[in-house]
């Protein structure tokens, strides 16, 4: 087991990134409009595709807990890796939306936190 500063610290950033996708999840499937809205991009309440969001968002936290504590930290890093694509995307489906800098900053942000995670973790293996 590795227990180094860095690998604890991407340890930690993986655990921070879990929670956050099961808070977007929660929040994506009881309230799909104003998540949608937060999100940066426009829906109505018919919007099925938030609450498709947020079920499939809950499976990605899942599987991210389920990875960082089964112990497997190559898996993990990787899984870090591949998920920093999805907001590498939601940033350029923003954007296309005209969502604010904030918005764009938050998805591109989102995306440097799930490399430098990714790194870190894999420090360790």
């Amino acid at each position: 087991m590795n227990t180094s500063l860095a690998y604890n610290v991407g340890l930690a950033m993986a655990l921070v990134t879990i929670l956050y996708s099961f808070f977007n999840a929660v929040r994506a499937t009881r309230n799909p409009v104003g998540f949608a809205r937060a999100f940066g991009v426009p829906a109505s309440s018919r919007d099925a595709f938030v609450s498709v969001y947020g079920i499939r968002t809950l499976f990605i936290a899942l599987y991210g807990l389920a990875l960082l504590v089964s112990g497997q930290p190559r898996a993990l890093a990787l899984f870090a890796l591949v998920a920093a694509v999805m907001p590498i995307l939601d940033l350029v489906l923003v954007w296309q939306h005209g969502a604010p800098v904030a918005t764009r900053a938050r998805h591109a942000a989102i995306a440097v936190f799930l490399l430098l995670t990714a790194f870190l973790v894999n420090l360790g293996t």
